[in-house]
Protein backbone atom coordinates (compact mmCIF):
# COMPACT_ATOMS: atom_id res chain seq x y z
CA UNK A 1 0.00 0.00 0.00
CA UNK A 2 1.36 3.40 -0.97
CA UNK A 3 0.83 6.55 1.07
CA UNK A 4 0.72 9.93 -0.58
CA UNK A 5 2.52 12.70 1.30
CA UNK A 6 1.59 16.29 0.67
CA UNK A 7 4.44 18.33 -0.74
CA UNK A 8 3.65 21.36 1.40
CA UNK A 9 2.07 21.23 4.87
CA UNK A 10 -1.18 23.14 5.38
CA UNK A 11 -0.74 26.70 6.54
CA UNK A 12 -1.73 27.55 10.09
CA UNK A 13 -4.29 30.30 10.08
CA UNK A 14 -3.53 33.07 12.51
CA UNK A 15 -6.47 34.15 14.63
CA UNK A 16 -7.75 37.58 13.78
CA UNK A 17 -6.93 40.22 16.36
CA UNK A 18 -9.92 41.63 18.19
CA UNK A 19 -11.04 45.08 17.09
CA UNK A 20 -9.63 47.88 19.21
CA UNK A 21 -12.62 49.72 20.73
CA UNK A 22 -10.61 52.22 22.79
CA UNK A 23 -11.38 55.85 22.00
CA UNK A 24 -9.42 57.83 24.59
CA UNK A 25 -6.73 57.62 27.30
CA UNK A 26 -6.53 59.50 30.61
CA UNK A 27 -3.20 60.94 31.77
CA UNK A 28 -2.26 63.35 34.60
CA UNK A 29 -2.80 67.00 33.62
CA UNK A 30 0.42 68.12 35.32
CA UNK A 31 2.58 66.27 32.77
CA UNK A 32 1.47 68.71 30.05
CA UNK A 33 3.22 71.66 31.72
CA UNK A 34 6.21 69.70 33.03
CA UNK A 35 9.16 70.78 30.86
CA UNK A 36 11.39 68.09 32.35
CA UNK A 37 9.38 65.35 30.65
CA UNK A 38 10.21 64.78 26.99
CA UNK A 39 7.64 64.33 24.23
CA UNK A 40 8.66 60.71 23.79
CA UNK A 41 7.96 60.01 27.46
CA UNK A 42 4.52 61.66 27.16
CA UNK A 43 3.72 59.40 24.19
CA UNK A 44 4.71 56.34 26.26
CA UNK A 45 2.55 57.59 29.13
CA UNK A 46 -0.43 57.93 26.78
CA UNK A 47 0.18 54.43 25.38
CA UNK A 48 0.44 53.06 28.92
CA UNK A 49 -2.84 54.75 29.85
CA UNK A 50 -4.50 52.95 26.92
CA UNK A 51 -3.92 49.65 28.75
CA UNK A 52 -4.62 50.87 32.30
CA UNK A 53 -7.70 50.17 34.38
CA UNK A 54 -9.62 52.74 36.44
CA UNK A 55 -6.98 52.57 39.18
CA UNK A 56 -4.24 53.37 36.65
CA UNK A 57 -2.72 49.87 36.83
CA UNK A 58 -1.43 48.07 33.78
CA UNK A 59 0.42 44.81 33.01
CA UNK A 60 1.32 45.65 29.39
CA UNK A 61 4.83 44.71 28.28
CA UNK A 62 7.45 47.04 26.85
CA UNK A 63 7.36 44.95 23.68
CA UNK A 64 3.66 45.73 23.17
CA UNK A 65 4.22 49.43 23.85
CA UNK A 66 7.14 49.42 21.41
CA UNK A 67 4.97 47.90 18.68
CA UNK A 68 2.26 50.49 19.26
CA UNK A 69 4.73 53.38 19.18
CA UNK A 70 6.96 51.92 16.44
CA UNK A 71 10.11 52.03 18.57
CA UNK A 72 12.38 49.61 20.41
CA UNK A 73 11.74 48.06 23.82
CA UNK A 74 14.93 49.68 25.10
CA UNK A 75 13.67 53.14 24.19
CA UNK A 76 10.31 52.43 25.83
CA UNK A 77 12.12 51.30 28.98
CA UNK A 78 14.17 54.51 29.04
CA UNK A 79 11.03 56.64 28.78
CA UNK A 80 9.31 54.61 31.51
CA UNK A 81 12.30 55.24 33.78
CA UNK A 82 12.00 58.94 32.99
CA UNK A 83 8.33 58.90 33.95
CA UNK A 84 9.11 56.98 37.14
CA UNK A 85 11.76 59.49 38.20
CA UNK A 86 9.34 62.30 37.41
CA UNK A 87 6.72 60.81 39.73
CA UNK A 88 4.16 59.91 37.05
CA UNK A 89 4.28 56.12 37.34
CA UNK A 90 5.42 53.43 39.77
CA UNK A 91 6.86 50.09 38.64
CA UNK A 92 6.91 46.94 40.76
CA UNK A 93 8.42 43.56 39.93
CA UNK A 94 6.27 40.50 40.71
CA UNK A 95 3.66 42.59 42.48
CA UNK A 96 1.26 39.65 42.89
CA UNK A 97 2.00 35.89 43.05
CA UNK A 98 -0.04 35.25 39.89
CA UNK A 99 1.65 37.95 37.78
CA UNK A 100 5.11 37.74 36.25
CA UNK A 101 7.01 40.81 35.12
CA UNK A 102 6.30 44.40 36.07
CA UNK A 103 3.08 45.98 37.25
CA UNK A 104 2.88 49.70 36.45
CA UNK A 105 0.50 52.26 37.91
CA UNK A 106 -0.03 55.81 36.71
CA UNK A 107 0.04 58.35 39.53
CA UNK A 108 -2.79 60.80 38.96
CA UNK A 109 -2.60 62.34 42.43
CA UNK A 110 0.68 62.04 44.38
CA UNK A 111 -1.19 62.66 47.66
CA UNK A 112 -3.13 59.39 47.38
CA UNK A 113 -1.63 55.99 48.08
CA UNK A 114 -2.53 52.87 46.14
CA UNK A 115 -5.31 51.63 48.44
CA UNK A 116 -6.97 55.06 48.46
CA UNK A 117 -6.89 55.11 44.65
CA UNK A 118 -8.49 51.66 44.59
CA UNK A 119 -11.27 52.78 46.94
CA UNK A 120 -12.02 55.88 44.85
CA UNK A 121 -11.90 54.10 41.49
CA UNK A 122 -13.67 50.97 42.74
CA UNK A 123 -11.09 48.78 41.00
CA UNK A 124 -8.15 46.96 42.55
CA UNK A 125 -4.70 46.49 41.09
CA UNK A 126 -4.70 42.99 42.60
CA UNK A 127 -6.64 41.62 45.59
CA UNK A 128 -3.39 40.91 47.48
CA UNK A 129 0.18 41.88 46.76
CA UNK A 130 3.04 39.44 47.25
CA UNK A 131 4.18 41.39 50.33
CA UNK A 132 0.68 41.30 51.85
CA UNK A 133 0.38 37.55 51.29
CA UNK A 134 3.83 37.03 52.86
CA UNK A 135 2.81 39.09 55.90
CA UNK A 136 -0.43 37.16 56.32
CA UNK A 137 1.38 33.82 56.19
CA UNK A 138 3.92 35.06 58.76
CA UNK A 139 1.05 36.10 61.04
CA UNK A 140 -0.18 32.51 60.98
CA UNK A 141 3.26 31.08 61.76
CA UNK A 142 4.30 33.46 64.55
CA UNK A 143 2.51 32.28 67.70
CA UNK A 144 3.96 32.44 71.22
CA UNK A 145 1.90 29.50 72.45
CA UNK A 146 1.66 26.24 70.55
CA UNK A 147 -1.78 25.64 69.11
CA UNK A 148 -3.64 22.39 69.13
CA UNK A 149 -4.73 20.82 65.86
CA UNK A 150 -8.33 22.03 66.30
CA UNK A 151 -7.18 25.58 67.19
CA UNK A 152 -4.83 25.68 64.22
CA UNK A 153 -7.56 24.55 61.82
CA UNK A 154 -9.98 27.10 63.26
CA UNK A 155 -7.44 29.90 62.85
CA UNK A 156 -6.69 28.91 59.26
CA UNK A 157 -10.42 28.72 58.43
CA UNK A 158 -10.96 32.21 59.85
CA UNK A 159 -8.00 33.49 57.87
CA UNK A 160 -9.20 31.97 54.59
CA UNK A 161 -12.73 33.28 55.20
CA UNK A 162 -11.39 36.80 55.73
CA UNK A 163 -9.50 36.54 52.43
CA UNK A 164 -12.59 35.55 50.48
CA UNK A 165 -14.53 38.44 52.01
CA UNK A 166 -12.06 40.87 50.39
CA UNK A 167 -12.61 39.76 46.77
CA UNK A 168 -15.23 41.42 44.61
CA UNK A 169 -14.81 40.00 41.09
CA UNK A 170 -14.65 36.54 39.53
CA UNK A 171 -11.04 37.16 38.44
CA UNK A 172 -10.00 37.97 42.01
CA UNK A 173 -11.85 34.88 43.26
CA UNK A 174 -10.07 32.62 40.76
CA UNK A 175 -6.68 34.15 41.63
CA UNK A 176 -7.22 33.74 45.38
CA UNK A 177 -8.43 30.15 44.97
CA UNK A 178 -5.32 29.29 42.94
CA UNK A 179 -3.03 30.85 45.56
CA UNK A 180 -4.70 28.98 48.44
CA UNK A 181 -4.62 25.65 46.59
CA UNK A 182 -0.93 26.16 45.79
CA UNK A 183 -0.14 26.99 49.44
CA UNK A 184 -2.08 23.92 50.65
CA UNK A 185 -0.17 21.64 48.27
CA UNK A 186 3.19 23.00 49.46
CA UNK A 187 2.16 22.62 53.12
CA UNK A 188 1.08 19.01 52.56
CA UNK A 189 4.37 18.16 50.83
CA UNK A 190 6.37 19.80 53.63
CA UNK A 191 4.39 17.84 56.24
CA UNK A 192 5.29 14.49 54.64
CA UNK A 193 8.93 15.53 54.15
CA UNK A 194 9.28 16.32 57.87
CA UNK A 195 7.73 13.05 59.05
CA UNK A 196 10.33 10.60 60.44
CA UNK A 197 10.86 7.53 58.37
CA UNK A 198 9.75 4.25 59.97
CA UNK A 199 12.57 2.13 61.44
CA UNK A 200 13.79 -0.78 59.30
CA UNK A 201 12.32 -4.18 60.20
CA UNK A 202 14.35 -6.32 62.57
CA UNK A 203 16.15 -9.25 61.01
CA UNK A 204 14.85 -12.58 62.28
Amino acid sequence: MEYAINATPPKIKQAARAKDLRKFAVIPCRVVTDRKITRGAIRVLIALAMYSNKAGASYVTTKRLGLDLNCSRQLVGRYLKELELGGYIVQKNNYAPSIKGKTRRIIYDPKLDQREVEQISGEQVEPFSADEMRLLYQTLRVEKKPLSVSQSKELINEFVTSLFECVSTEQELATLTRIIESAHARATLLHFEQRPYPPPPLAL
